[in-house]
């Protein structure tokens, strides 16, 4: 454990009586992200996890799949994935994680990461009629050549969701999200999963029972809840 205490005393002592919040921030949450990567946290039971901690699960959890997870943009997305090499379809996954008292999100929650996914795929050029020239597309409809506008950058929308919090998962409804939300989820063609399911999901993919490629495909198909893997 020494080699991690050092690494926090130091993101202590560099942000001095500054007071730094940003670098203090960072150092400490990479800190953190070692320390659960290398076991050596006895970390809440994920049913109980929220905030920063179940973000870092999140990631860590990803990230030990094979993926490769970035940090979201500041006050916005949690999560950025890129496209692991070979995998179809080549959009990243935009991701957004919450926790709540409550069986479902609301539809906030979802109307935040759809701004995320709005931004970054650059849906605004298109409604702009700013989009550059081959980010569109001719098409023949009913025997009509028309164009229709593509997003410069799509991206694909994920939300990762924890809840009821403190109730564990064995004991929660598999009918989780709401009615409402689930329509706007799959209006919109985000996946939503809980905490379970990707947990779930990423210890087939690390024991093979599941390919990596196939889970990524299975999250751009799915436009709605993403069911637990039987």
């Amino acid at each position: 454990m020494n080699q991690y205490q050092d690494d926090l005393r130091k993101v202590l002592e560099d942000a001095g009586s500054r007071l730094a919040e940003d670098t203090l921030r960072t150092g400490f949450d990479e800190t953190i992200r070692k320390l659960l990567i290398a076991g050596k946290v006895q970390k809440p039971l994920d049913y109980m996890l929220t905030g920063k901690s179940l973000e870092v699960r999140c990631q860590v959890t990803m990230e030990q799949m094979g993926l490769t997870v970035r940090e979201g943009r500041t006050m916005m997305e949690d999560l950025i994935v890129l496209v692991p090499q070979g995998a179809e379809p080549t959009y990243p996954l935009v991701v957004e994680v919450k926790s709540g008292k409550d069986p479902s999100p609301d539809k906030q929650a979802l109307r935040e990461l759809d701004d995320w996914v709005f931004d970054l795929s650059g849906e605004d050029l298109i409604r702009k009629m700013q989009h550059p020239g081959d980010a569109s597309v001719g098409l023949f409809t009913h025997g009509m050549f028309t164009w229709r506008p593509h997003h410069p950058s799509p991206h694909k929308g994920v939300f990762i969701y924890n809840g009821p919090t403190y109730v564990p998962f064995e004991q929660r409804s598999p009918n989780w999200l709401g009615y409402n939300e689930e329509a706007f989820a799959k209006k919109r063609g985000f996946c939503v999963m809980a905490l379970c399911t990707l947990i779930n999901f990423a210890d087939r993919v690390k024991n093979g029972a599941v390919q990596l490629d196939a889970l990524w495909k299975l999250i751009h198909d799915t436009e709605g809840v993403l069911p637990p893997p039987k």
